[in-house]
């Protein structure tokens, strides 16, 4: 500390004066001091300095000192101060120096806070009494006073102060929905009034909390005593009970979860802090941002805890550092795996999913409500080879380095295992997948339509059993009740319902290659398809009495490199309509897939429905009509009004005939397919030759 100008002085040893001199009156300068420290807003009569950082004070004595007498300062903090335990110093003034300005001791290192909730009435007061209740100071104070300088322990003890699992802590947690005696935690609207009534109601733990609960009252705390912190929110934040990296679901035959088996969990969001202060115990590269969690889920060392673990630690797969890396690398990063639990209790994993754990890792940002997102701070990008050797890393790390032919056997609390190779190697490739479709907008207060969609994805027809189960849940996703129990059985053809495309050949398809993978003939009737139309009789038997070779793919356009001009990219992908080589192209991309020629014999191509066409009638022209037609609008066409058209027929013929004429119009969607029939009439008229 640095002391003011002095025109007087005084000298003590032992904390006795002499010469009858006394200190007089002592001048905290609480307003240059809180400046200086930024503690000026904490509301208490007291002065409030950090740590490591220099303050100032005026002394007036009674009396005069020699010039060669010094003032001895003892300064001691909490109970039974000693110098072997850093609570206890004792120092005295440097030489006086010019116009008698003097120093007793400084340090140079200064930290800042934020503002906030901290200097509320008596919350300083309050931050404090926290650490003196914790089980640490009731069993030996002096130590734990002497420990007070380090931000792990702190944040440590304030971890487990929080929730009142293992001590008379400020708010005990909840998640049962019945909050009769106490505050639903949705309820409350700031830490202020939850440790304001914990301290008047003499330290009897506030009800009740849930993971934002604790984190907004740690926050407080931490911020109060001077350690930067921020709130952080974890969405499908993995709840990993046995300390193996993933998220293990037990499930039937109908899918059901085997609660009894099931001992992990996923929480749909969960809150934590973090701290920013330096990893002395670790090492520089692990400074800054800490995880501390004060949500009692699992014990740390024997007491509800999490924390301090560094952010870059989980990062990079150091779950061996502490403190407590295992469980929060699980809550952000593990992989959720399903397993099938058989009669013979023995199990298969039948599903892996290593992107669902830790979405969109929250903050708010400095400054105002808006949302940060520093997923990238807890983990690579999830999917990426990075993220995965970070993965196997990990669990490496934690059950032990790989030896040749061995494997590491991991014990769940329930007594089953399981082998630390099942968690780095991939699960068995399935052979059907499936998703639901919702087939209408859901309905508070309705039945929820659904589609289940199975795909299969082997090259052979498989008849499968459909178990199907629903029920409701919490947002632990833990069973409420059951409400769907049924079973199907179906059929899938070999790959049936994989919805993809490609990629196809632009050059395969101009050339007619449609041999080629992938998908190529779909691709090449995308862009250069006959538009043909068929006549279908009442026995079945059908003629094609229309063949347009230049309606389909016109125009096929791209964008401009550089600008927004369109581009004309049809040339690519065909010859020039009607021309020779177009249509030698087509002609060859119909032999290739339907197979080669031979003299005398007739291609037949299977349709769904069972009807089939020859290849020849793909390559033959259609039968030359003997009369053709076309439309005339008589009035340009006006919204909401009837459209006059005009039916224009030719005869193509040398002789007078007699022609029946059928008449049929619909809306259509812009998939070309009917809506509704709007017009349906038949007329008979008579042309003559070539008329």
């Amino acid at each position: 500390m640095t002391g003011k100008r002095m025109t007087r002085g005084m000298k003590e040893t032992g904390g006795q004066a002499k010469h009858g001199i006394r200190v007089t009156k002592v001048n905290w300068q609480r307003s240059r001091n809180g400046t200086a420290h930024h503690t000026q807003e904490y509301p208490c009569p007291k002065l409030v300095v950090r740590r490591g950082q220099i303050f100032s004070l005026r002394l007036e004595l009674s009396g005069a000192l020699d010039s060669e007498e010094n003032v001895i300062f003892t300064v001691e903090t909490g109970p039974q101060a000693s110098e072997a335990l850093h609570t206890k110093a004792e120092f005295q003034t440097s030489e006086p120096e010019g116009d008698k300005a003097w120093t007793a001791a400084k340090e140079a290192q200064m930290e800042k806070t934020r503002k906030g909730r901290v200097f509320e009435e008596d919350i300083l007061d309050i931050c404090l009494s926290i650490l003196d209740r914790s089980p640490s100071h009731q069993d030996n104070p002096a130590m734990d006073v002497s420990r007070r300088h380090d931000p792990i322990y702190v944040t440590r003890v304030v971890s487990a102060m929080v929730n009142s699992n293992n001590d008379r802590g400020v708010v005990q947690g909840q998640w049962q929905g019945k909050y009769g005696s106490g505050t639903s935690p949705l309820h409350w609207r700031g830490s202020v009034a939850i440790l304001q009534k914990w301290f008047k109601g003499r330290y009897k733990p506030v009800k009740y909390g849930q993971c934002w609960v604790f984190a907004g009252v740690m926050c407080t705390v931490l911020r109060c005593l001077g350690i930067a912190t921020r709130v952080v929110s974890n969405f499908n934040s993995a709840h990993d009970t046995d300390r193996n990296l993933s998220v293990d679901k037990y499930v039937d035959s109908f899918g059901r979860t085997l609660e009894d088996l099931t001992e992990d969990s996923m929480w749909n969001f969960h809150v934590w802090n973090e701290s920013w202060f330096a990893r002395q115990d670790l090492g520089p590269s692990y400074n800054g941002w800490q995880v501390l969690d004060a949500t009692p889920q699992e014990e740390s060392e024997g007491v509800f805890r999490c924390g301090p673990a560094s952010v870059t630690a989980i990062r990079e797969g150091d779950v061996h550092l502490a403190h407590d890396g295992p469980f929060v690398f699980a809550e952000v990063n593990a992989d959720y795996i399903t397993w099938l639990w058989r009669e013979d209790e023995s199990r298969e994993r039948v599903y892996s999913d290593t992107k669902k754990i830790g979405r969109c890792i929250s903050t708010k940002a400095v400054g105002s409500d808006t949302r940060v997102d520093i997923t990238g701070l807890y983990k690579y990008p999830e999917g990426s080879r990075k993220e995965r050797q970070v993965y196997s890393k990990a669990v490496k790390k934690l059950f032990g380095v790989e030896a040749s032919g061995r494997r590491t056997r991991i014990r769940r609390a329930g007594g089953r295992g399981l082998w630390r190779d099942d968690l780095l190697e991939p699960a068995t490739k399935p052979s059907i997948t499936g998703k639901f479709k919702v087939l209408e907008p859901p309905v508070l207060g309705h039945d929820l339509r659904l589609a289940l969609c199975l795909t299969s994805l082997t090259s052979r027809a498989q008849r499968v059993r459909v178990n199907l189960s629903g029920a409701t849940i919490l947002y632990t996703r833990r069973t409420v009740a059951e409400i769907l129990h049924e079973s199907h059985t179906v059929k899938l053809g070999p790959q049936e319902g994989v919805f993809r495309c490609g990629p196809a050949s632009v050059t395969a398809i101009r050339e007619g290659d449609v041999h080629l993978a992938h998908d190529g003939p779909f691709v090449f009737a995308e862009v250069n398809a006959d538009y043909i139309t068929w006549l279908w009789r009442e026995d079945e038997s059908r003629e094609r009495v229309y063949s347009d070779t230049k309606k389909i793919g016109r125009c096929i356009s791209t964008k401009a490199v550089g600008s927004d001009t369109r581009v004309d990219i049809t040339g690519l992908y065909k010859y020039p309509e009607g021309s020779r080589k177009e249509r030698q192209v087509y002609s060859k991309a119909v032999k290739k897939l339907f197979g080669v020629e031979a003299s005398g014999r007739r291609t037949r191509i299977r349709r769904a429905g069972g009807r089939g066409l020859w290849r020849d009638d793909l390559l033959e022209p259609a039968t030359k009509p003997s009369i053709t037609g076309k439309f005339k609008v008589l009035e340009p066409p006006v919204l909401g009004h009837d459209l006059r058209l005009a039916l224009c027929l030719t005869s193509l013929t040398s002789r007078a005939q007699r022609v029946r004429v059928n008449l049929s119009g619909a809306t259509i969607l812009y998939t070309r397919r009917t809506v509704a029939e709007i017009l349906h009439e038949s007329h008979t008229v008579k042309l003559g030759p070539q008329e």
